[in-house]
């Protein structure tokens, strides 16, 4: 599976990075290396998540995520 990172989802990611770093630049790098191991793991198919119906038709995989809070603590 290709994952193709739009424009808009890179200056999203490089924000919140940014915003994060200013605080706690170590948690800055956890929380990105994180959202990039998802990413791999997405493009690998190695996330069998349950399919859903979107309300526009289409079907998309979902997944439990983890606490975004254990990644942000010191």
């Amino acid at each position: 599976m290709t994952i193709v990172v739009s424009p808009q989802a890179g200056k999203d990611l490089r924000e919140v990075y940014e915003f994060i770093h200013k605080d706690n630049p170590i948690a800055a790098g956890r929380v990105l290396a994180h959202i990039v191991g998802v990413i791999g793991m997405l493009a690998s198919e190695a996330v069998m998540g349950r399919e859903v119906l979107l309300r526009d038709g289409r079907w998309v995989k979902t997944w439990p995520g983890s606490s975004l809070s254990n990644l942000l603590s010191s």
